[in-house]
């Protein structure tokens, strides 16, 4: 089974809290064993910056998708994973302080009993679903403001509402 992390990341600022935050990403998603690491930058001039930051061994780059919300970046981002036949994905968004690898491995064994996985707070945000789930929570991506400190709850409704439609 094809397990990813996609890691979403802005050029920060050098020596700033983000930039040890992407650093403790990436390295916690290239630690994390079973699992093919990316990270999706938002600015399509900032790749070179980013494999400055990140140093090596590198993980896989992609821009992320230009689309107007981060819900939408993130949504293309899963999509782009799970049509190259990875089953499992968990997306990272460092604001302060990244999970460590034995979080995201426990992340995706939590996919064997939901079909999404979801923590958003002030140290980070992180996501992670399954393949065949995703088209039955896709809506959490269009309906909720991943910006927003209340995004967790928010897409937490969504997904009940969903459920309950069902």
């Amino acid at each position: 089974m094809r397990q990813g992390i996609i890691i979403f990341a802005d050029t920060p600022a050098p020596g700033s809290p983000a930039e040890q935050a992407l650093k403790s990403a990436v390295e916690a998603g290239l630690a994390t064993q079973g699992v093919t690491t990316f990270l999706a930058y938002a600015d399509a001039n900032a790749s070179q910056s980013l494999r400055k930051v990140v140093g090596g061994p590198p993980p896989r780059f992609f821009p992320q998708a230009t689309r107007n919300t981060r819900g939408e970046r993130m949504a293309q981002a899963f999509a782009f994973l799970f049509v190259q036949d990875f089953e499992r994905v968990v997306l990272v968004i460092p604001n302060a302080v990244a999970p460590p690898s034995e979080h995201l491995a426990a992340t995706l064994g939590q996919l064997d009993d939901a079909p999404v996985v979801i923590e958003s707070g002030a140290s980070h945000t992180l996501v992670a679903l399954r393949r065949a789930d995703f088209p039955q929570v896709a809506a959490i991506f269009e309906d909720v403001a991943w910006e927003k400190p209340d995004a967790k709850e928010n897409a937490e409704r969504v997904l009940a509402e969903a459920t309950s439609k069902s």
